[in-house]
């Protein structure tokens, strides 16, 4: 009888363990996300700030990056929206390949002239990568794109050369090895670039 107490209360407690997981995985979070933030000085500044999810990581991370963000304000004058991607109209599209491996889209179909800069443009980079390098240890590989931008534009040979000093910059323009143990803390996230697309 003894052994049969011992087995109910081992399943009651391994169900509860399961169902808690779940629920965890359901619930939502606190977390911080890049931003290229206005800083009301003419200066584009790259902050964490906190975000409520309850949907999948990390493209909800990748996403915020172009979402509003209206900071609380202890201030007689009012303020809107600092975010310089969602001011700019710029979208960050994720899509998850494989593996620890994520697509990135820039999607420039809403953003006016005055806003396609290199300068916006390195920023919001900056936090994608800020973001890619979190994951699980070693960071997602990920692939950046500008959509919905005229093929002539000179910003994709800027991405281009963006994601070249990058990755000479982190040792991350070599291809990842998949299938073979990495050392904890040692692999960059590899970022790469492809070709205009429409």
């Amino acid at each position: 009888m003894t052994i049969f107490k011992k087995l109910v209360t081992t399943i009651v407690l391994s169900s509860t363990m399961v169902l808690s997981s779940i629920t965890y995985a359901s619930e939502d979070i606190l977390i911080l996300v890049p931003l290229p933030l206005d800083t009301q000085q003419g200066k584009i500044a790259v902050f964490e700030v906190p975000f409520i999810i309850g949907t999948a990581s990390p493209e909800t991370e990748f996403s915020a990056i172009g979402l509003p963000y209206i900071p609380p304000t202890i201030s007689p004058h009012k303020h809107g929206n600092i975010n310089l991607a969602s001011i700019a109209g710029i979208k960050v599209k994720p899509s998850h390949e494989s593996g620890q491996h994520y697509r990135i889209e820039l999607d420039y179909a809403e953003v006016k002239e005055a806003y396609r800069t290199e300068k916006l443009l390195s920023v919001i980079l900056d936090c994608v990568y800020r973001v890619a390098s979190r994951g699980r240890g070693v960071g997602y590989s990920v692939k950046i794109s500008i959509t919905n931008l005229d093929s002539g534009s000179e910003l994709h040979g800027i991405l281009k050369r963006l994601i070249k000093i990058k990755g000479e910059q982190d040792g991350a323009d070599q291809p990842a090895t998949a299938g073979k143990p990495k050392a904890a803390g040692k692999e960059k996230p590899k970022f790469e670039t492809k070709g205009p697309t429409q």
